[in-house]
């Protein structure tokens, strides 16, 4: 059951319009370290967006914004900085998720 909550609820909750979308990037990395490749990510696409990855896993990063949601334009621009650059092997862009809940 939907229950009816206030703006401030919905804020504090990050629920239905302040909703944040991040998505998850794995990757095998060629010719460099996973920490060459992650320097290059945050000086090649992520610091212009206002983008910032958090690291759990080797070979894995999940990617929000710094300053609300992210959009399916901002993952365009991802895959297609990680298609130019050289140093990786392979990578799988996942869908656009909710980076709270």
């Amino acid at each position: 059951m939907s229950k009816n909550r206030n703006h401030r609820l919905r804020k504090k909750l990050r629920h239905n319009e302040f909703v944040e979308y991040g998505f998850e990037i794995k990757f095998a990395c060629s010719g460099m370290s996973e920490a060459d490749f992650l320097v290059a990510l945050t000086i090649g696409i992520l610091e212009s967006r206002r983008m910032a990855f958090v690291s759990e896993n080797v070979g894995q990063v999940f990617i929000s914004r710094l300053d609300g949601s992210l959009s399916e334009e901002d993952q365009d621009a991802v895959k297609a900085w990680l298609q130019s650059h050289g140093g990786i092997a392979s990578f799988e862009v996942g869908p656009l998720i909710d980076a709270w809940h």
